[in-house]
């Protein structure tokens, strides 16, 4: 199975930037000139611009914000900084010292009731529970997310979880779901003019595109993605759009063209210190070997594919990785190899694409569908209530003005008495 790149959408609980050299300078600037919170709120936007680019000084500048917002007890500073960290571990393959980061940033975002953080959180833990193939449990902590912006009217968070939603759905196969999702977001982000967020989506409608061999369309959005991705500086992107791009040759079986663009993504991942995409790059450039009969080649992309998921626990791509290990060597006819090959693919693949796991995506589906509907039907009975309630106010209003209304009418009906009766009193005096 060849391995497409999809964008998954972060959330930070603050204000973010795309990446950009220009922007760092212009933030490292401010360094000295600005108040303590202030200050905090500049070093985590440092360490979110520098994910992608050097790790080592966006941890550097998220221990900063950490070290200066005990000192001012400031938790939303830390519980931020705690989600930059989880992040940076994700970007060096360390899945399970992500998800404590990130679980970190949840208990500090609860000492100060920070909503936002909250779907800060639930949208990282599940972005990294979806790069180990835990396609559930992702789809658990989107709708989560989903929630909280949608409480909040926070379109840009919803656009992003409507994104990572449809790549849940993309992976499974379940390609009409993916790209109703994926629009969803695109409309949101077109609106607001997100580029980054326009661009990732550009790159996953491109993806179902080509999973449903619309080339020509895969082809355009995709083009449009780098583009994007190229004027922002996102060099990370950029790479996962050289994978779809060679993904497109593949199916139309131009193979030297295909393998150009994988190893260029490659390239780029080892650049920018990306595991799990270099191990999508790798298993791809296998796939590309085997379709041009180099077996031996291929084993050794194959190989090196494996070993990185194992380490990583990228259940997926563990899955394309023995998937290729079980056809090469039934190629080469060592079929006890080949059978130990298979046996470890069907393994990981049932873990993965089982019926069990797309009945659990369903029922988490019903069940955002229904917790929107119940809100929806709570904000409806509040509306009548509150329209109930205007209507008794206009009555008592109404009545009130009839019985003002009488008791000025009684009362001139007085006056006109009394003066009448001062009148005739006057002139029989």
């Amino acid at each position: 199975m060849k391995k497409i790149t999809a964008s998954v959408m972060l959330l930070l609980s603050l204000c973010t930037f795309a990446q950009n050299k220009q922007i760092t300078d212009s933030l490292n600037a401010k360094i000295g000139k600005t108040s303590d919170t202030a200050l905090i709120i500049l070093y985590n936007q440092l360490s979110w611009e520098y994910r992608n680019a050097d790790l080592n000084k966006a941890d550097s500048f998220a221990n900063l914000a950490i070290s200066l917002s005990l000192k001012k007890n400031y938790s939303k500073g830390i519980g931020n900084a705690y989600i930059n960290k989880g992040i940076i571990s994700k970007n060096k393959g360390d899945y399970k010292q992500a998800i404590l980061q990130y679980r970190w940033a949840l208990i500090h975002f609860v000492k100060c009731d920070h909503l936002h953080g909250y779907s800060s959180a639930y949208n990282n833990i599940a972005a990294t529970n979806y790069l180990q193939g835990n396609h559930a449990i992702a789809l658990f902590y989107y709708f989560k997310s989903l929630r909280i912006s949608e409480q909040l009217n926070d379109l840009k968070g919803a656009a992003k979880s409507f994104n990572n939603i449809g790549v849940i759905y993309m992976e499974q196969q379940q390609y009409d779901k993916a790209l109703y999702y994926y629009k969803k977001s695109y409309a949101i982000a077109e609106q607001s003019e997100d580029m980054n967020s326009i661009a990732d989506c550009l790159n996953n409608i491109g993806n179902v595109y080509h999973l449903q061999n619309k080339s020509k369309q895969a082809i355009d959005n995709f083009t449009r993605s780098m583009q994007i991705n190229k004027s922002v500086g996102d060099r990370k992107d950029v790479s996962a759009t050289l994978n779809n791009i060679g993904l497109v040759y593949y199916n139309m079986a131009d193979y030297k063209l295909a393998l150009k663009h994988f190893h260029q993504s490659l390239t780029m991942d080892e650049q920018v210190g990306d595991p799990a995409a270099t191990v999508v790059s790798l298993g791809n450039i296998a796939s590309c070997y085997m379709k041009m009969g180099m077996l031996h080649a291929a084993i050794k992309y194959a190989e090196e594919s494996l070993a990185m998921a194992l380490k990583l626990g990228m259940k997926s791509d563990i899955v394309n990785a023995y998937e290729h290990l079980f056809k090469i060597e039934e190629e080469l006819q060592d079929y006890k190899k080949a059978l130990y090959f298979n046996k470890l693919y069907y393994a990981y693949k049932d873990s993965v694409y089982s019926n069990e796991v797309k009945d659990k995506l369903i029922k988490l589906e019903e069940d955002y569908q229904k917790s929107k509907a119940d809100a929806k039907h709570l904000m409806d009975e509040k509306e009548k209530e509150l329209q109930k309630f205007v209507q008794i106010e206009k009555e008592k209003e109404t009545s009130l003005q009839i019985l003002v209304t009488g008791l000025v009418l009684l009362l001139f009906v007085v006056m006109i008495y009394v003066v009448f009766f001062l009148i005739r009193k006057s002139r029989f005096s």
